[in-house]
């Protein structure tokens, strides 16, 4: 019996095995500034040559790392970028999708950290089987999170109309040294975008240590 529980392609590629610990990057719905759209096309080229069905060896590839890196561009961008009206890190919003987050802990996967940034959510979970023997997909993790957290947080802010973008990027944990590494990135991410100078000042961040060895 194969341990793919997804593996297909929307505007970005998603798979995901058995007991396999994911990253998972999504943004708010908002026009793209010019620099950060042209990251965007940049990405598009990239994945012309992937093929609809994917494969676990093409996600340990050269183009996949290469994919990553082209993704941490356009976080780091989106970081420093200022919009006006929702912003995912007042009081009242982060603290709807921290919830959120620790809700689902133990129930759709294994929480090991997250970062709320203005504009854009991090996550890192493993997810869990459920009780039919099933596994939860990250697709419809993602998609609980952001129904949720759309309908909640547009209550809040007196907001309509659509709140997340669709596509979410999820980038598969592929070693300790690879776990690491990501994890250090997240918790960073509000350090890269100058808006503080040590992780430890950031309210909207959370790593639990020793789910791995």
């Amino acid at each position: 019996m194969s341990n793919i529980i997804e593996n297909h392609k929307g505007r970005l590629p998603h798979f995901l095995k058995q007991g396999q610990i994911i990253s998972l990057t999504w943004r708010l719905a908002f026009t793209l500034p010019k620099p950060l759209l042209f990251h965007y096309q940049d990405l598009r080229e990239m994945m012309k040559s992937w093929g609809n069905d994917l494969d676990s060896a093409q996600y340990d590839s050269d183009q996949f790392i290469r994919i990553g890196d082209k993704l941490q561009e356009i976080d780091l961008y989106l970081g420093k970028c200022s919009l006006k009206g929702i912003s995912l890190t007042e009081t009242s919003t982060a603290l709807i999708l921290t919830t959120a987050f620790h809700y689902y802990n133990d129930r759709l996967y294994e929480l090991h950290a997250y970062c709320v940034m203005s504009n854009h959510v991090h996550l890192m979970i493993k997810p869990l089987k459920e009780n039919s023997g099933m596994w939860h997909k990250t697709s419809e993790i993602v998609k609980k999170i952001k129904t949720y957290s759309a309908k909640e947080i547009n209550k809040v802010m007196n907001h309509s109309g659509t709140l997340w973008a669709h596509e979410y990027f999820d980038r598969f944990i592929r070693s300790p040294k690879h776990y690491y590494h990501e994890v250090e990135y997240i918790l960073d991410n509000p350090v890269k975008a100058g808006l503080v100078k040590d992780r430890s000042e950031w309210r909207n961040s959370y790593y639990h240590p020793g789910l791995i060895e």
